[in-house]
């Protein structure tokens, strides 16, 4: 029999807790403007390898998070809604590191995010 070998394969890990607090106005019966802000925290970690056979490099980055978007919701009835419009995420503090065989960098990272959010939600009534 031949001895098992452990072989690493490249991998990313990404765990992101973000709770947000919002207001609600309405315009009309149907339509309205849903203005929502969060801080978090986000972590992730990818394993590399810059060539084969070699030593496996693991990339961290953690942060804390500020997220903040500005929707116009249009209300299909009571129960379910559309929603649109920007959003704007900023890491405060964020710090990247890499390690290869032993050996680590790091360097501060600031990253600023700017997209657009477009969804479909349900309200249930506690």
């Amino acid at each position: 029999t031949t001895p098992a070998t452990k072989v690493d394969v490249p991998s990313t890990t990404s765990m992101t807790f973000l709770p947000r607090i919002g207001f609600y106005a309405p315009f009309s019966d149907r339509l309205g403007f849903w203005l929502r802000a969060g801080i978090g925290y986000a972590s992730s970690e990818q394993v590399t390898f810059l060539s084969n056979g070699g030593a496996p490099t693991t990339t961290t980055f953690r942060s804390a998070l500020l997220d903040i978007d500005a929707t116009i919701v249009y209300r299909f009835n009571e129960t379910f809604f559309m929603k649109g419009g920007p959003e704007v995420g900023l890491t405060l503090g964020g710090r990247e590191e890499a390690s290869t065989a032993g050996v680590s960098i790091g360097k501060d990272q600031q990253v600023l995010q700017i997209g657009g959010a477009l969804g479909f939600g349900m309200n249930i009534e506690l």
